[in-house]
């Protein structure tokens, strides 16, 4: 992400969508979260958290923290998939 930090908010989208949510680890999660503030990239860390949270194995014992999560999404997706998708990753679908 620091290369990408002077570049624009399509480079930082990249930057998490492809490479930050190929990481599955609750680390990469919580990295991607913090970027569902910035108005730049909110669209990306949303599609790149619920990317992640496809994955039982990381969202099963991290279920409290994925539903926080998964809650901002369903608020914030601008696209109505990646709502509908945090909405069911919720409820362990």
């Amino acid at each position: 992400m620091s290369l990408a930090a002077d570049g624009s908010a399509e480079d930082r989208g990249f930057v998490l969508e492809r490479t930050a949510a190929a990481v599955r680890s609750m680390d990469a999660v919580e990295w991607i979260a913090g970027y569902l503030d910035d108005p730049a990239v909110t669209q990306a860390a949303c599609r790149a958290v619920v990317s992640l949270a496809h994955y039982r194995e990381l969202r099963q014992p991290n279920s409290r923290r994925f539903g926080e999560l998964l809650d901002r999404i369903a608020d914030r997706a601008s696209d109505p998939a990646v709502a509908n998708r945090a909405q069911r990753y919720k409820l362990g679908l």
